[in-house]
């Protein structure tokens, strides 16, 4: 465990030692990983500022955790309903049939599955971010590896803006197999790297305070995969990921952390995004 500890303590340090093409937006905050090829997202951090004890739109949602479940039982249900939204969204009806480690878990908290329309990625609009570098953090997606070398927004510069929804498919795919591999491995083994990466993380913040509403503690939790899932699906769905009632775990992933102040971060993209776009078609 204390290896495990300080192995999660070296990703939240900051320094890369990958070389990448990446575009570099200045004024921007990115969360810093280390790693050899890009296939973790380094999310963009803009101007945000926690409100202690502040109510969060995203309380809507039920945060009484049951606290019978694991937090491995817990990373591994937010993960899978994540993954089930996420296939819903590109259009993969590609399940899991099989999940030895999480077989009675599943009976009794079974998944319903989403009935979410196929996503139209050409009315995806980053036309903010692509007139205005800095608003980049608010568009969670374009963080996304796109390779193994370059996020959506490197390649999508790098294409000149055109035919975006080729780019933005591709990298959603990548997301969707990305997501059903750890689910895969945790149904296989009942434990995965990103799983240790949140229980080292649950641990630090019950210990550690100071990182409440910062951005340094911002870019730790943004190192957890189902937290960046939250972001980037609030990204994709019409009515904001966080606002659906039906979904607990996720809230219940986070109170677990003692980090419910991520909801705020997540209404605050999802306020900002909106309020862009609105003031973009008004020009």
């Amino acid at each position: 465990m204390k290896k495990i500890m300080t192995c999660t303590l070296v990703f939240m340090a900051l320094g890369c030692s990958s070389t990448r093409e990446m575009i570099d937006v200045t004024g921007v905050e990115r969360v810093q990983i280390d790693q050899q090829n890009y296939t973790r997202p380094a999310f963009y951090i803009g101007e945000f500022k926690a409100k202690k004890a502040a109510r969060s739109i995203a309380s809507v949602v039920d945060t009484s955790v049951d606290e019978s479940l694991s937090n491995r039982q817990l990373y591994f249900l937010s993960l899978y309903g994540q993954y089930q939204k996420l296939a819903s969204l590109v259009g993969s009806d590609d399940e899991i049939n099989a999940c030895p480690s999480f077989h009675n878990l599943l009976i009794e908290h079974p998944m319903t599955k989403p009935n979410t329309k196929k996503l139209n990625y050409s009315k995806l609009d980053f036309s903010v971010a692509r007139n205005e570098s800095k608003d980049i953090s608010l568009y969670p997606v374009l963080a996304l590896p796109y390779s193994g070398k370059v996020d959506l927004y490197t390649k999508l510069v790098s294409e000149n803006w055109q035919n975006p929804e080729v780019y933005v498919e591709q990298t959603l795919q990548n997301l969707l197999a990305k997501n059903k591999q750890e689910v895969a491995e945790l149904c296989d083994k009942g434990v995965s790297p990103g799983y240790y990466v949140f229980e080292n993380i649950v641990t630090y913040f019950k210990t550690d305070k100071k990182f409440y509403g910062t951005n340094d503690g911002l870019a730790a939790l943004l190192k957890v995969h189902t937290l960046g899932n939250m972001i980037v699906l609030d990204n994709l769905s019409h009515t904001p990921y966080s606002f659906n009632k039906g979904i607990n775990y996720d809230s219940w992933l986070l109170s677990r952390s003692n980090a419910n102040w991520f909801s705020q971060f997540r209404d605050h993209l999802n306020t900002n995004r909106e309020s862009r776009i609105s003031t973009n078609y008004k020009r």
